[in-house]
């Protein structure tokens, strides 16, 4: 085979692999960019009821969602509207002059875990109902969760009229990859209190003067794909409970993601994915 018989196989070769490539691009199924997180109902919540809602999703070639269909749903009704209103928010890949596609979704509904570790402090639902001692782990909610490719940004409010200080450890990314990355509201200055708090933005001196704290709504934390995050919530006055928050989110930073984070709580912790 000479030189020039040589190259323009070489240039066949490669017009071969990209119209392969191309090829597979077009048959890869859409996945959405950005995936809004439905609310979990609280009724559902407060019963303990599970499920899923499968959909049927048309995307235009802007990547926007155009329609969205109930597909089939377990327990019927419950979480239909909720799934529908959060997918109709969600972004996949635009491609300009793409026909409109269907793409079957599935959203799981899974109830955080609330899980008791025996001789170490009494449930978050009970504590939660009682204003005294104890984590007030129930009054962390997640109001919202964006998928990326490398993670997942949750967005956790706190649904009580007690200002809180929340440590949370999740499954990292980045140079945390494999590894738990952990962080207290305290670390970073502030204090989270409801939505309509009229202190948000304000600032209190904490432990005698000693240290100043800002109020805030959210709580944004950020975790692998895939993966689940703890969390311990306790009020200002329980210095027991932050302090074994405190002790718990530094034992576990940087650990391999194989470290059991109940393992290393005084506290009782809770858990969601």
């Amino acid at each position: 085979m000479n030189r020039r018989q040589s190259s323009l196989l070489c240039v066949l070769c490669v017009l071969a692999g990209t119209a392969l490539a191309q090829s597979e691009n077009e048959n890869a199924p859409l996945r959405p960019m950005i995936q809004v997180q439905p609310e979990y109902p609280e009724s559902a919540v407060e019963q303990g009821i599970q499920g899923y809602v499968e959909l049927d999703v048309t995307v235009g070639e802007r990547g926007t969602v155009e329609a969205v269909a109930i597909v089939s749903s377990v327990p019927e009704g419950v979480f239909d509207e909720v799934a529908r209103n959060a997918v109709l928010r969600w972004r996949y890949p635009p491609e300009p002059g793409r026909e409109p596609q269907n793409v079957l979704e599935r959203i799981e509904f899974r109830v955080p875990v609330v899980p008791t570790i025996p001789g170490r402090g009494a449930p978050a639902a009970a504590a939660a109902g009682a204003f005294g001692a104890g984590p007030r782990n129930a009054c962390v909610r997640e109001q919202a969760k964006f998928t990326y490719d490398d993670r997942v940004e949750v967005v956790l409010i706190n649904a009580c009229d007690v200002p809180l200080v929340v440590a949370t450890c999740a499954s990292g990314t980045r140079q945390y990859h494999g590894r738990w990355e952990c962080t207290t509201t305290e670390r970073s200055g502030t204090l989270l209190v409801a939505e309509d708090d009229p202190r948000v933005g304000e600032s209190t001196l904490v432990d005698g003067g000693a240290v100043a704290l800002t109020f805030t709504d959210r709580l944004v934390l950020h975790r692998a794909p895939n993966s689940e995050y703890w969390w311990v919530a306790c009020t200002l006055a329980d210095a027991s409970c932050r302090e074994g928050a405190s002790v718990w989110a530094r034992s576990l930073d940087g650990q391999p993601a194989s470290a059991d984070p109940q393992g290393r709580s005084a506290v009782t912790l809770a858990r969601s994915y």
